[in-house]
């Protein structure tokens, strides 16, 4: 079985010579045969040797989410509008809308002038919702998405034996975990992968 330490951060790697046999830990030294490395943005924090490669940047996508249970005629189902670059979706008696990418390094700080243009666009995708989302209590949201310059995430070893990435996955980390997941493992133990691996190589060209 597995064992899932939750509130553990990782603050640097454990080597024996140019292998890395595990990390340290708030919680104490935790040794493994493989390291795996899926930490998003922060990934290139904990992998100096390769940072060069690993060109993980962090662009902020933001979220509103409208509590709607007191109100009727609701969308039923999810919608993208790609002219608007928005999605929306029905979540258990809310409105959750989703979009925007902004440059804006690690600031974590909720940009309002982006919340209310996602105010705006939802009210251009459904009209005849705009006086429900001006009296409805919203809940905003920002967070990282890890991008890579061509768009494709980092999956593969790094130039220290032991240590494994699997990051960059953008927008799309949910849709990519498993296929994601499944090729790294069949790196790891070295047998054949589905497809070409070296696509995700952090040495590929960009």
């Amino acid at each position: 079985g597995q064992i899932i330490h939750v509130s553990c951060q990782a603050n640097k790697l454990l080597m024996s010579g140019d292998r890395v046999i595990g990390a340290r830990t708030t919680i104490g030294d935790i040794r493994a045969k493989n390291t795996i490395l899926a930490l998003g943005t922060n990934t290139r924090k904990l992998v100096a040797k390769d940072a060069r490669s690993i060109l993980v940047h962090p662009v902020k996508g933001y979220s509103v989410t409208y509590d709607t249970t007191s109100v009727n005629d609701l969308p039923s189902h999810p919608i993208i509008d790609e002219g608007r670059h928005v999605g929306v979706v029905p979540i258990n008696g809310k409105l959750r809308v989703v979009g925007i990418a902004e440059f804006a390094g690690h600031d974590c700080t909720l940009n309002p002038k982006i919340v209310r243009q996602l105010d705006r666009l939802t009210k251009s995708v459904y009209p005849n919702l705009a006086q429900m989302i001006d009296g409805c209590k919203r809940e905003p949201w920002t967070g990282f998405r890890p991008m890579t310059p061509d768009g494709l995430p980092y999956i593969g070893e790094t130039s220290n034996k032991g240590l494994w990435v699997n990051t960059g996955h953008g927008h799309l980390g949910w849709t990519l975990a498993t296929g994601s997941a499944e090729l790294l493992a069949d790196l790891i133990m070295d047998k054949p992968t589905a497809l070409d691996a070296s696509i995700y190589s952090i040495t590929r060209s960009h």
